[in-house]
Order: structure tokens, then sequence, then C-alpha cells
């Protein structure tokens, strides 16, 4: 369940919650309930396309 997912990000002290697809994002409202504070606190964004998500954060490893 993706709202799980940002609750455990919470926890973890994640910097960004990415998600690809047709995974659930905000602003869903079902994830609302299932995240609760958490979608406040941890920062997402969402990408249609996983390749090029993929390609784009190899580039910024490959950068630092």
């Amino acid at each position: 369940n993706v709202g799980s997912l940002f609750r455990t990000a919470e926890t973890a002290g994640c910097m960004e919650l990415i998600t690809c697809g047709i995974t659930a994002h905000p602003p869903n409202p079902k994830l609302r309930k299932t995240a609760m504070a958490a979608l406040e606190i941890v920062p997402t964004r969402h990408a249609d396309d996983t390749r090029a998500l993929m390609n784009e954060l190899q580039a910024q490893v490959r950068r630092s």
C-alpha cells in the first residue's frame, strides 16, 4: 500500500519518495487516509515514464 510507503519514508527520514507509472500519488484522495500526516512531511514527485526517471537519476549520480 502506497500510504504505508509514505509513513515508512517519514519514519526513516527519507529525502524524497518517488512514485512511477500507475502508482497512486498525491493528490489521490485515497492516499490521504492511509498515509496520514506523512503526505505533508515527505517530499514527493511522480514520474509517468520510469525509464526516463532512471536515466535522470543516473545522470544526477554521475554529476555528483
